[in-house]
């Protein structure tokens, strides 16, 4: 089971940008369940998490980022005002997180759009 909850903070001039980063970060979310489903587990750091997402991606038939217009920059998707997306990794939990609309990384906080993954293997029966 995956969990997600999505915490955006804008105004009304913000929307559009909010929109769109939320629908990407729901597209890498997907990613990161698929690939903790692939693996059984998802034992990254925070600096490899998205390059590892990337390469995996590269490696299947079905390559999310061209479909779904996420641009690539080296190892980092780009949100769509430039800047890497934020990825960090604590147990069982995955958190995206966009620099927002300042271009500051405020670690998920202030004006950034922030995404909350659970990705806890299913429970045995």
């Amino acid at each position: 089971m995956c969990i997600i909850v999505i915490i955006a903070q804008c105004n009304h001039g913000e929307r559009t940008y909010a929109k769109k980063c939320k629908h990407e970060m729901g597209v890498l979310a997907h990613a990161v369940s698929v690939l903790r489903e692939t693996q059984g587990y998802i034992e990254h750091s925070d600096q490899r998490l998205m390059s590892d997402l990337i390469k995996f991606y590269a490696n299947t038939e079905v390559d999310i980022f061209p479909i779904y217009n996420l641009r690539l920059h080296g190892n980092d998707v780009l949100d769509p005002l430039d800047n890497p997306y934020q990825i960090r990794f604590n147990n069982e939990v995955v958190t995206l997180w966009s620099y927002g609309i300042n271009g500051i990384d405020e670690k998920g906080e202030g004006d950034d759009i922030k995404l909350i993954i659970n990705v806890a293997p299913p429970e045995k029966k």
